[in-house]
């Protein structure tokens, strides 16, 4: 059996914080790097092959902190479901609850890194985890 242990901690300068931890039992942990380059072309990952309820955590976090890369999750079907296009300003963290806003299972991720004009080739360098139950 396999444990994952994740925290989290928030907190404004001089100001509150708020900070959560938990240490699920999982099944199985998934995670896949990919590295992108600026040429705005789609990179389509498989991420959860499960069903959805079966999810515990996804994290998405790019090396290029930007709203030029961008994913989108989808449900991988013939006319998928999908999120709108998630800027990667921020690692993108998604537990308990929030699973619930994805469109369901098996889930793809849509990698893009926009392509700006006049910039050199850039790569960005693209973490995904998936943590599942048993």
């Amino acid at each position: 059996m396999l444990q994952l242990v994740w925290n989290f901690a928030a907190q404004v300068a001089g100001g509150p914080a708020v900070t959560a931890t938990s240490s699920p039992e999982i099944g199985a942990i998934d995670k896949a790097v990919v590295k992108i380059k600026n040429d705005g072309n789609d990179v389509e990952v498989d991420l959860q092959p499960a069903a959805l309820d079966k999810l515990l955590l996804l994290v998405v976090h790019s090396s290029v902190p930007t709203a030029d890369v961008t994913v989108i999750i989808s449900d991988g079907a013939g006319t998928p479901k999908k999120t709108g296009k998630l800027p990667l300003t921020q690692p993108l963290l998604l537990a308990g609850a929030s699973l619930s806003l994805l469109p369901g299972a098996p889930l793809k991720a849509i990698l893009n890194f926009a392509k700006v004009v006049g910039s050199p080739d850039i790569w960005a360098t693209i973490e995904l985890v998936a943590a599942r139950k048993t």
